[in-house]
């Protein structure tokens, strides 16, 4: 057994990575979100770069050497719902209204708080030091406009894996075609079941 940390699909090591597909640059795409006033939503099935796309963005938008570095702050909305009302308290101080709010698992979060996202909400909410701008994962229409809409495909994967794992053998790729096709495209689950036969 390989150690967790030199585990070549570790959590830390797959967050690392960079969206792709085939025809899809970065700097476009944030140039389109600018002129979406950064109110967009990145819609697409499970396991198929929504977070990693996400994550990119918050690396790209804290970096001070680019144009575009701008005040951001990534919520990850957990499942369990006093974790989720004790985050979200301490969203509404931290937050501005310059700052762009990017968050990961909306669907999870309650309508009332959806609608106060989005400025939508009562009139005291509309008022406070609510983001202007907003950036959400989801998997279904949101009220959004779509920024990327994500899709994955087996030869993103391959490119993902052998990034991930350069000295893959031919078995482990095999091996993790096998899973895309079982696992339906979820390029995320492929990586977690190559963790375990790791």
């Amino acid at each position: 057994m390989i150690p967790a940390r030199d585990n070549p699909f570790a959590s830390h090591r797959v967050e690392s990575l960079k969206y792709r597909y085939p025809g899809f640059d970065f700097d476009d795409a944030v140039a389109r979100l600018e002129q979406m006033q950064w109110r967009a939503a990145i819609l697409g099935p499970h396991g198929t770069g929504k977070t990693t796309l996400l994550l990119e963005l918050h690396r790209y938008l804290q970096n001070s050497n680019n144009d575009r570095s701008k005040p951001s702050r990534i919520w990850f909305v957990p499942r369990d719902r006093s974790s989720r009302n004790q985050q979200w308290l301490e969203l509404l101080e931290e937050c501005s209204p310059q700052t762009i709010l990017l968050v990961d698992g909306y669907e999870r979060l309650s309508w009332s708080k959806r609608l106060q996202l989005l400025g939508l909400g009562p009139t005291w909410i509309r008022q406070s030091c609510l983001p202007k701008s907003i950036v959400v994962t989801t998997h279904r229409p949101v009220g959004l406009p779509v920024w990327i809409h994500t899709t994955s495909n087996s030869t993103t994967m391959e490119e993902l894996l052998l990034e991930l794992h350069p000295t893959a053998s031919p078995e482990t790729i095999d091996q993790a075609r096998k899973l895309f096709t079982t696992r339906r495209g979820n390029i995320r689950d492929v990586f977690w079941k190559l963790y375990d036969s790791c």
